[in-house]
């Protein structure tokens, strides 16, 4: 059965807020076999997926790194990185929140609609950087990775989301920057829109899927 849509979730990571990766990996280590093999520890192994499920804990993230990594480059380039200079680089690889999308969560809030963040994330993120879009927008749902123990792209996430906000899957238009994020969304009846980084289409796709903005 079709319900009316009810609430428009967003994706945090590149929809409504950009970040680079490789800004954090450039300013922890220096030259290009530091990038690879910092990027090969954290965001190409299932160490980024542990911290965003809550597996592990944000201080055990360090140590982690800290001994697959800092030991090994300490020892050539006598490089000391503390825990508190870890977490600060590695949470201001954000960039400034896109006002456009802002504006956007503002307007469908004026018509009725809730609004709400289905987001990767870990405790570390989540506390420095996401947390403080609250304080601009009153965000009716949020649903994180490290709370819920499940990552996009399994269909679990969207399950739990349904649960959490207590809402029909049709009643439920939920955007994300990646193909492989939507497709599991789609396949269980929660109306989907693919973003590609520009806000005027947003709002042409919001309007062609019913969406009053």
């Amino acid at each position: 059965m079709e319900y009316k849509i009810k609430t428009v979730i967003f994706d945090h990571g590149d929809v409504i807020q950009r970040f680079d990766n490789d800004k954090f990996i450039k300013n922890i280590s220096r030259g290009e076999y530091e990038e690879f093999l910092l990027n090969e520890i954290i965001f190409e192994s299932d160490l980024y997926k542990l911290i965003d499920t809550n597996s592990i804990t944000p201080k055990d993230f360090f140590k982690i790194v800290k001994t697959k990594f800092f030991n090994k480059v300490e020892r050539k380039y006598q490089l000391k990185v503390n825990e508190s200079e870890f977490f600060y680089e590695f949470t201001n690889r954000f960039s400034e929140l896109d006002n456009r999308i802002l504006g956007m969560m503002d307007k469908l809030k004026t018509k009725g609609y809730k609004i709400g963040i289905l987001s990767n994330t870990n405790k570390l993120d989540y506390t420095v950087v996401i947390s403080k879009i609250k304080k601009i927008i009153p965000i009716d749902f949020e649903v994180m990775s490290h709370w819920i123990g499940v990552r996009k792209p399994c269909k679990q996430a969207y399950y739990k989301l349904s649960e959490i906000i207590q809402l029909y899957y049709s009643e439920i238009l939920f955007i994300d920057n990646q193909e492989k994020n939507i497709r599991p969304a789609s396949d269980i009846g929660i109306k989907t829109i693919l973003y590609d980084g520009d806000p005027s289409k947003l709002e042409s796709k919001l309007m062609e899927s019913g969406i009053k903005i």
